[in-house]
């Protein structure tokens, strides 16, 4: 049995992210009015100065044609108002009366689409201003109706900006209760059960509803048809819990692993990985922070789990988390851990295969795995980019050990291609996207932090137009002077800006080879490129140019943002710094005063007052947030955290509630610590180093 349809509903539903016009009651209406009261006639409401609910008639106005209202006319001409590809005007005018017959006359401003089949003799539930101009009534503000909800607690729908009208969700949900109510209703339970994995008495019960919610047909029929206005916010605070809940329980689907026999590495000896991670930390040149030893030991302990880790290693850049991760890494290998650590880029790739070499080259083996290419030493340690994933299952290679590192710069699925039941995996980010930050505000997520900076630096971020160009300038001649680098980074090739003939930075865009060109002529002999069409071995060169300090001057595009190490980055210019997300400003500013000291940081646009407010506020938030798990905490409470259960990475999070807004304090509040399900999660993870996060993420 199914609730008929037409293409229109059929639109809605999808639009709504609902699996079939039967689950329409999972709408939920963002207020309800109170109707039950409704003026009938104009004297009830004489004086009243705010809009208030009426009952009236629409009355004739042709004299010449009794059978149809004149609803105005255009400017100037004779063309209807309610032919609406006519020349119709924005005004519409509409004599109606009251059940006393004494008249008004409504003024209809904007879009008049609602009020074309307006007819003679209609009854209307509107909401309006009346307004007297000597012995005229005028309605102003008029907001027309559904006649069903007179003597009624109406719900009101909002629907989704740019998507959904409220009227079509209106709409929807009345005609589902129309056609079968009771399938209606019991297709909605059926999938609020579904989605929070509980029984409807648990959901009741955990989510707090009041004794006048018996069941989930109760506190949907409260939703949509309250009987006061005050069952109806009862009910909508429940909804929202139990969206909340709904939420939660994907976020534990999802972070859920299973123990597993062969999770276990280095398991025959109590601490044996972590003791072998402290030593191989300890025995590298520089002293770690104590942010790096608590990191690495707890990643370490997590190996040794017959739990696979589902981790989130989330540091600033430049505090070290490379270094964090590759001592429990290469102590997994050494205990005979298969141990696969994947990049975006081949040229961060090449950066961490080479610090294995560096640091472990006489402890371990390395193989950097080319997309393409073959796996030659399985128990080696793997470092490839997303190709690697192909290369792995073609050799029916599934490590112990998976590690993402720049992991808001791979999408979800590539890693999930190299996870086998047993593989411990650690997400590693600066700037974690949102959909991973909300999953590690639950229990399953592992999170690991470093705060402490291993040098000493200080970073000042400016947000500059063109027209204070020079101040970059200046900038860069004293920071080449002075022996250290400049970067110049612009959107994509195509979108640079080049200097003028004095030196000033040009606002024209042009390619980033004709920026070099101009740079060339004021510093000839110290300009490098660096863009993503570039062959790796001319990046390589590049890279080695500009750390080197042969060409101490690099133009480049966002290949410049991930994971590059160049010392000595003491000016950067980032152009057109609107066209960019503040996980990729901060990634791009992380580059700079790598091995301490002072930089400066200039964000450029082409006119600060022609920014969007939305996007002024975001590039203010760079000058004055520098740590990047603020900023990526800024990123989720403004972006959304994405579908937890599917592959969007950001954008709004979906439950099985619909048109319920949920932001991640929500998330905090509306937590449900089921028997048996959290305690022990919590217990098993370290609760205080999840709550330490939240903290800092909202208070």
């Amino acid at each position: 049995m199914a609730i008929l349809s037409n293409p229109t509903f059929e639109r809605t539903v999808s639009r709504l992210g609902l699996r079939r016009i039967e689950e329409a009651l999972l709408c939920a209406p963002a207020r309800h009015q109170d109707f039950r009261r409704v003026a009938q006639r104009f004297a009830e409401v004489a004086g009243v100065e705010r809009a208030v609910p009426m009952l009236v008639r629409v009355v004739e106005r042709d004299e010449e044609d009794g059978r149809e209202p004149i609803l105005g006319y255009s400017s100037g001409s004779k063309v209807p108002l309610s032919s609406p590809f006519g020349q119709a005007t924005a005004r519409l005018d509409i004599s109606v009366a009251d059940a006393a017959g004494m008249r008004a006359t409504m003024g209809i401003f904007g879009s008049i689409w609602g009020w074309k089949d307006t007819k003679v003799g209609d009854s209307l539930l509107i909401m309006a201003r009346p307004v007297r101009f000597g012995s005229k009534l005028c309605l102003d503000n008029v907001e027309q109706l559904d006649t069903r909800y007179v003597g009624k607690v109406m719900p009101v729908y909002l629907g989704i900006q740019g998507r959904v009208a409220g009227s079509a969700v209106n709409s929807l949900v009345g005609h589902a209760l129309d056609q079968d109510v009771d399938l209606a209703l019991s297709a909605a339970v059926a999938a609020i059960c579904e989605a929070c994995g509980l029984s409807e008495e648990q959901i009741l019960e955990a989510c707090e509803a009041p004794a006048q919610f018996v069941d989930l047909e109760d506190l949907l029929a409260g939703l949509h048809a309250p009987t006061t206005p005050e069952e109806g916010s009862a009910a909508l605070v429940v909804s929202k819990r139990i969206a909340c809940l709904a939420i939660q329980a994907a976020a534990l689907r999802q972070n859920a692993r299973v123990e597993h026999p062969d999770a276990a590495i280095g398991a025959g000896g109590s601490g044996k990985l972590v003791d072998r991670a402290a030593g191989l930390l300890r025995s590298q040149p520089e002293e770690p922070t104590g942010d790096q030893e608590r990191a690495a030991a707890g990643i370490a302990a997590a190996l040794q789990s017959r739990t696979p880790m589902k981790g989130l290693l989330c540091g600033d850049v430049g505090t070290g988390k490379t270094l964090a991760y590759l001592a429990p890494a290469v102590a997994a290998c050494q205990l005979g851990a298969r141990v696969a650590i994947l990049a975006p880029t081949s040229l961060l790739a090449d950066q961490i295969a080479n610090a294995i070499v560096r640091r472990f080259g006489d402890k371990v083996a390395v193989q950097r795995v080319e997309a393409g290419g073959k796996i030659v030493d399985p128990q080696a340690i793997l470092v490839g980019t997303a190709g690697l994933t192909t290369v792995a299952a073609k050799a029916k290679y599934i490590p112990n050990f998976l590690i993402a590192d720049e992991q808001h710069k791979l999408d979800t699925t590539t890693r999930e291609r190299m996870v086998g039941p047993w593989t411990h995996v650690l997400d590693v980010s600066a700037t974690p996207i949102p959909r991973t930050m909300a999953l590690s505000l639950f229990p399953g997520v592992q999170v690991f932090t470093i705060e402490e900076q291993p040098v000493q630096k200080s970073i000042q971020t400016l947000l500059i137009d063109v027209g204070q160009r020079k101040r970059t300038v200046s900038a860069i001649q004293t920071a080449i002077a002075s022996g250290k680098r400049a970067a110049i980074l612009l959107p994509r090739v195509g979108t640079e800006t080049a200097p003028g003939k004095d030196g000033d930075v040009d606002a024209n865009r042009s390619s980033v080879l004709k920026a070099a060109e101009q740079f060339e002529k004021a510093f000839p002999g110290k300009v490098a490129t660096l863009y993503g069409d570039m062959s790796d071995d001319d990046k390589r060169d590049a890279i080695e140019g500009v750390r080197s300090g042969r060409t101490p001057i690099v133009i480049g595009s966002t290949v410049f943002e991930t994971g590059i190490d160049i010392p000595d980055v003491a000016v950067m210019v980032i152009r057109d710094a609107d066209h960019f997300g503040t996980s990729q400003l901060h990634q791009m500013r992380g580059r700079l005063a790598r091995a301490g000291g002072l930089g400066e940081c200039f964000l450029m646009v082409d006119d600060l007052t022609s920014l969007s407010a939305e996007t002024r506020k975001r590039l203010d938030v760079m000058t004055r947030i520098s740590n990047g798990f603020e900023l990526a905490a800024h990123d989720l409470i403004n972006r959304g955290a994405g579908e937890l259960e599917g592959t969007a990475q950001s954008g709004a999070t979906s439950s099985v509630f619909k048109l319920i807004p949920i932001r991640p304090r929500d998330l905090l509040d509306n937590r449900i610590d089921l028997p048996g399900t959290l305690e022990r999660a919590e217990e098993r993870e370290g609760s205080t180093n999840r709550r330490h996060s939240q903290d800092r993420l909202f208070n």
